[in-house]
Order: C-alpha cells, then structure tokens, then sequence
C-alpha cells in the first residue's frame, strides 16, 4: 500500500497540522507492525513450549508404566 504523502497532506488541507496526523499515523503503522511480529512470534514460542510439555508428560508417562510394570 504506497500512498504519496503530498496528495495525504494535501487531502487533509496541509499545514502542521495535517503532517502531524499523517506523522502519528506513520507511527501507529510501525509500532503495529511490530506488535504484529511480536505476536507472530509469541505464538511461536508457544507452539515450541507446548511441543516440550508434550514430550515431557509422554517421558514421565513412560518412566510410570516402567516402574508400575516393575512392581507388579
């Protein structure tokens, strides 16, 4: 999405305070991206944590039924 910003300033009638506006919108698009991101890899890091529980509760799951088969 390429917008030109002279035909934006121009749109909201020019002056500081139309460059202000388009300034903190340039700023809410950038920190969103990175909130975005952020949250892209958030997810991430979950996925990965969850895949190590699961592999722990399978392993401790083991480690019972050896020692549940032992005593018997």
């Amino acid at each position: 999405m390429n917008v030109d910003v002279t035909e934006l300033l121009t749109a909201l009638g020019g002056g500081a305070p139309a460059v202000m506006v388009v300034g903190m919108g340039g700023a809410v698009l950038l920190l969103w991206r990175r909130y975005v991101a952020t949250q892209d890899a958030r997810i991430e890091d979950q996925k990965e944590h969850t895949a190590q529980i699961i592999e722990a509760i399978r392993s401790m799951q083991k480690a019972i039924d050896y020692v549940e088969r032992r005593r018997d």
